[in-house]
């Protein structure tokens, strides 16, 4: 490579730095910690030694998840600002979900149900193809 050649590229990449933040980085989840996660970006130059106490950006307010280690995520940082990663949940074993603080009741196909019909026990399991409600 010439020295102009050499002189241009890091001409370049003094005015883009800046690109590293711009993008979407693939990660393992190591760990989870309330709403934050650790997580280990598969792309070397981002890689390092991991990243700790990433927020959860899970776009839906209220809602809060919890999920087992070895979960896929994707890192980006809001607005291109370093100082502002976030970690978007992809994929990994849900090991619970909580809506308005814990709230809002909320149940998935194959969770256990107890409770009462007046003064009938009642127990069973949600199944698929249950009805769904409609607005």
């Amino acid at each position: 490579m010439s020295s102009i050649s050499r002189d241009i590229k890091a001409l370049i990449e003094t005015f883009t730095l800046d690109r590293y933040y711009l993008k979407h980085y693939m990660c393992k989840i190591q760990a989870q910690k309330g709403d934050t996660v650790d997580i280990l970006p598969d792309d070397p130059d981002m890689r390092g030694d991991g990243l700790s106490d990433v927020p959860i950006a899970n776009g839906l307010p209220g809602v809060k998840v919890t999920v087992a280690p070895g979960g896929d995520a994707v890192l980006f940082y809001e607005n291109g600002d370093p100082s502002k990663p976030r970690a978007k949940l992809l994929s990994g074993s849900l090991i619970s979900i909580s809506i308005a603080d814990g709230q809002l009741p909320i149940a998935r196909v194959g969770d256990a149900i107890v409770g009462t019909a007046g003064t009938l026990p009642v127990t069973g399991t949600i199944i698929a193809g249950a009805p769904k409600a409609k607005a």
